[in-house]
């Protein structure tokens, strides 16, 4: 069963990005970031905080990066897993004005947890299309 983050309780079990089931261990108040973004996956959109953590995959190494990192280091990153190292595809960013926002903290060992978003299910095959449009659009010169 998918819930919203407002849904969520602390002791409630979510996917870590490792796969597994983590207990939410903390749960901030509502509270308004200075910047926020609307970021875009391979799989749909969600909204979040400049401060929020990020899971990023670059030639099979993991990294952790900030929202912020994401968008200063733009042509580094797009195109490349986020989450998971099979997960979506990052593929863009945009500053939007910031509103309330929710984090939550799991017992995981990165403390980070899966996101789903409005087209999960259908991700993977959307995925290999995407890779095959970027590696296109790369050879091309229009992304790097």
């Amino acid at each position: 069963m998918q819930k919203r983050i407002i849904d969520v309780k602390i002791g409630d079990k979510i996917k870590g990005t490792d796969g597994k089931w983590h207990k939410v261990i903390d749960k901030t108040e509502v509270k308004y970031p200075f910047r926020m973004f609307e970021v875009s996956f391979s799989n749909g959109v969600i909204k979040c905080s400049d401060t929020h953590q990020w899971n990023i995959f670059v030639d099979g190494k993991e990294y952790t990066v900030d929202t912020m990192g994401l968008q200063a280091n733009f042509d580094f990153y797009v195109g490349r897993p986020i989450g998971t190292l099979n997960g979506p595809l990052f593929i863009g960013i945009k500053e939007i004005e910031p509103e309330p926002v929710i984090c939550l903290t799991t017992s995981a060992k990165d403390s980070q947890f899966l996101i789903y978003t409005t087209k999960t299910a259908d991700f993977m095959e959307q995925r290999q299309k995407d890779r095959e449009t970027i590696k296109d659009l790369m050879k091309q010169g229009g992304i790097l």
